[in-house]
């Protein structure tokens, strides 16, 4: 793909690419010789506070992994 894309110096060539793991996915983006390289990350959002006020505090704590 390097040199493909020297060839191509305007074009940006993009590669997706996922493991054997679950979280092992990935994309690489390449343009003039260069690679720029980035592995995904999984994030959730935040709980909403109208949810944890309805909780007890047991599970309130498991749920934010407090201890």
């Amino acid at each position: 793909m390097k040199q493909l894309s020297l060839a191509f110096k305007n074009e940006i060539f993009v590669i997706k690419g996922d493991g054997k793991e679950k979280e092992d996915v990935w994309r690489a983006f390449v343009r003039k010789g260069e690679i720029f390289y980035q592995k995904s990350y999984i994030a959730y959002p935040n709980i909403p506070p109208e949810l944890l006020i309805q909780l007890n505090d047991e599970s309130r704590q498991e749920l934010l992994n407090l201890e």
